[in-house]
């Protein structure tokens, strides 16, 4: 992911020097009320496990008994705060009082993963100048939120992170920020265990029939008919119709059903893949 030279010019904080300055001064509540298992929840439960392995208190705000609760409930670098109720979107009452409970026991900022809910957050906090908000998007926007009510939820954000440049430009366009407040966070990777050194891609492309001449075109996320992996087997049919001589294409979707729901749409995508007859060419 291209980075803006502009934005990656200043030199990284040494990470002991910045532990050793938050010390004692941040106490971070990270919010992720969802009941899905995909990247943003991902990204969610990995920045709190980052910021409590570097020594440094952390909470996760969670549904009770969401995939985030549970992959973390045994993880002793973040103290978890399951909730037994959904908050509203807009001026939760309940989750007002929990807000309030975490306060008074040091929370200091709060990172919202979904903006979605910061309804609900923000409102308690317009009289508490002294608690930072933060809050990520990930994903993009499709409608116009400059509107009065945005503005007094926006303007109390200390920073609005986004995973992108391109996001950046979809945040500016429909959210009433300024753009000092919106910062590009690019995902990082653990090159532990994303290490091209530790697997044989011969091997692997060897499993799908893909030989040193075949061209591999893969799709990874979640298996949701939101994700377009049945636009993806159209392509591919599309795309295998064109092949000129000695072109072989093979294609490749990577990952797991939405956890929660029906579980059939990887049944529909199988259906699709024998009604094109590209057994052979899908995995």
């Amino acid at each position: 992911m291209a980075s803006d030279p502009a934005e990656s010019a200043a030199p990284l904080p040494d990470t002991d020097a910045l532990v050793e300055a938050l010390r004692g001064r941040m106490h971070q509540l990270v919010v992720c009320l969802s009941h899905s298992w995909g990247g943003l929840e991902q990204v969610a439960a990995s920045d709190a496990l980052d910021i409590g392995g570097l020594g440094l208190p952390v909470r996760l705000l969670c549904l009770q008994g969401s995939p985030i609760h549970e992959s973390l409930a045994h993880r002793s670098e973040v103290e978890l705060v399951p909730l037994d109720f959904r908050p509203r979107n807009y001026f939760d009452f309940k989750m007002r009082t929990e807000l309030e409970r975490l306060i008074s026991e040091g929370t200091n900022l709060i990172h919202s993963h979904q903006t979605s809910i910061l309804g609900s957050i923000v409102p308690w906090l317009w009289r508490r100048p002294s608690i930072a908000v933060v809050a990520t998007r990930h994903i993009m926007n499709n409608h116009n939120k400059k509107t009065f009510f945005h503005r007094t939820i926006y303007g109390r954000l200390d920073a609005l992170m986004v995973i992108s440049h391109s996001l950046k430009r979809n945040v500016m366009d429909t959210h009433p920020i300024r753009e000092r407040y919106v910062k590009v966070v690019n995902l990082g990777l653990d090159f532990d265990r994303f290490d091209p050194d530790k697997v044989n891609p011969a091997s692997v492309r060897e499993s799908w029939g893909a030989g040193e001449e075949s061209i591999v075109i893969g799709l990874v996320g979640r298996i949701d008919p939101a994700k377009g992996q049945a636009t993806f087997i159209k392509a591919a049919a599309g795309l295998l119709k064109s092949l000129r001589a000695g072109e072989k294409l093979k294609f490749v979707i990577v990952g797991e059903e939405t956890l929660g729901s029906a579980k059939t749409h990887l049944d529909e995508l199988k259906r699709m893949v024998a009604q094109f007859r590209l057994d052979d060419h899908v995995f």
